[in-house]
């Protein structure tokens, strides 16, 4: 998520800068003579994060012919790119029914074709492929997601991260059912065995933002769900709740209400 620290512009500036970066990078991808030479070169990979900007470029341009290619050949350095335009490329040409993968050595539905695991570049473009398939289908990938929401935490993280996303939320049906997968996998946290685990963490910190983007989206459902919340004893969803209270986005709880509930977070 971008910080959103500064002045009221900034993040309209760094949207546009990234439009215009994938758009620079979508111009390149269409005049390389070979593809894969400036994915490679481009990619980031390795390293600690894979360039999203390319993903997403070479995904509104690519056929699924080359995601193909690209993740037989080059590794993690393209699947990024395979996940990010595999699935909608998939739907565009009439096959919305996503593929079977391989998940943590068991056979799962999803719409890549790797196993979710630590990887940023992967985790990100998981979660880039997840939203464009929801700006196709969003009722299926609602559907979809349901399952992965009791899967593992990598799961329920792109879960999260894919699917607190303003365009997806601008569905009047969305910001509930997207609710309701909160709370699901909130509960899930509560007392859990895994805690200090690094995918534990990684969904702790996830779920420390995207409360406040889906309650932002429908603030009346989305107050009555946060003060559930709110008097909770267990230590990481005190942590999610007071995170989530930080986002500028919930600046329009109005009265007393957020006075009660950072009292009710701070105790103990």
């Amino acid at each position: 998520m971008p910080n959103r620290v500064g002045c009221a512009g900034c993040v309209e500036n760094r949207t546009i800068a990234l439009v215009t970066k994938v758009e620079e990078l979508r111009r390149s991808f269409r005049a390389a003579s070979d593809p894969e030479a400036l994915i490679r070169r481009h990619s980031g990979l390795p390293g600690p994060r894979g360039n999203l900007e390319l993903a997403q470029a070479v995904a509104d341009d690519g056929d699924e012919r080359l995601f193909r290619r690209l993740t037989h050949r080059m590794g993690s350095g393209s699947r990024a790119c395979e996940h990010a335009g595999g699935v909608p490329h998939r739907l565009r040409r009439g096959r919305p029914r996503p593929p079977r993968c391989r998940w943590a050595g068991r056979p799962r539905p999803g719409p890549s074709g790797v196993r979710l695991g630590p990887e940023v570049a992967d985790e990100g473009a998981v979660a880039m492929a997840l939203q464009r398939w929801g700006s196709v289908d969003l009722r299926r990938l609602l559907a979809e997601m349901r399952k992965w929401a009791v899967g593992t935490r990598y799961e329920q993280r792109a879960v999260v991260a894919a699917l607190c996303e303003p365009p997806l939320l601008r569905d009047p049906a969305a910001p509930d059912r997207v609710m309701d997968l909160l709370h699901r996998i909130t509960s899930g946290i509560v007392d859990a065995p895994d805690r200090g685990t690094e995918p534990f963490r990684v969904l702790r910190q996830t779920l420390g933002y995207g409360w406040s983007v889906a309650v932002a989206a429908s603030p009346e459902e989305g107050i009555a769900r946060l003060d559930r919340w709110m008097g909770s004893d267990d230590p990481d969803v005190r942590w999610v709740m007071r995170e989530n209270l930080k986002k500028k986005r919930l600046s329009s709880i109005t009265g007393d209400r957020l006075d009660r509930w950072r009292t009710l977070l701070d105790r103990g």
